[in-house]
């Protein structure tokens, strides 16, 4: 039956993915071999992902979204940034690449999994990037902000 579904559906870009009924079920359908990612290149980073993990699904924006976090954040070599619902790494590695030393905090255990794998296939060093999973952490409201990566401000000598 998927496969006469699948026969009448166009190509599209992305592997299409079927589950039978639990979302751990989540498997590639065709290619039945894909790898599911997506990349930031300003910051010469790929992060892959499962199928129910959750991700930003507009590419472009994400890629807005994180050159604003990085030009509002200004992250320097040695400060120290704290990530909440880090998920992937999607701010976090980009982060670490601009030399912060990161630590990204998830409820997920999974997704902490998977920011550590996607950190260390980018090439981050144990030291520039620390993933924590706390199921302690409390999702926030509706009225909170949206942007969950928080900076130490530095010091700054009066000129």
């Amino acid at each position: 039956m998927i496969t006469r579904i699948c026969a009448r559906l166009p190509r599209a870009r992305y592997p299409l993915v079927v589950a039978a009924g639990r979302t751990d079920s989540a498997q590639p359908f065709e290619p039945a071999r894909s790898e599911l990612y997506y990349e930031l290149p300003d910051y010469g980073v790929r992060l892959h992902f499962r199928p129910t993990d959750f991700t930003q699904v507009n590419h472009a924006v994400n890629r807005l979204l994180v050159a604003r976090a990085i030009e509002l954040l200004d992250p320097q070599p040695g400060e120290r940034i704290a990530d909440l619902f880090c998920g992937l790494g999607n701010f976090s590695l980009p982060l670490a690449r601009r030399g912060a030393q990161v630590i990204g905090f998830e409820g997920s255990s999974e997704l902490v999994a998977r920011a550590r794998t996607n950190a260390a296939a980018n090439g981050s060093s144990p030291s520039s990037s620390k993933w924590i999973s706390s199921r302690r952490i409390s999702r926030p409201s509706a009225a909170s902000t949206s942007c969950w990566s928080i900076r130490r401000a530095r010091a700054r000598s009066k000129s």
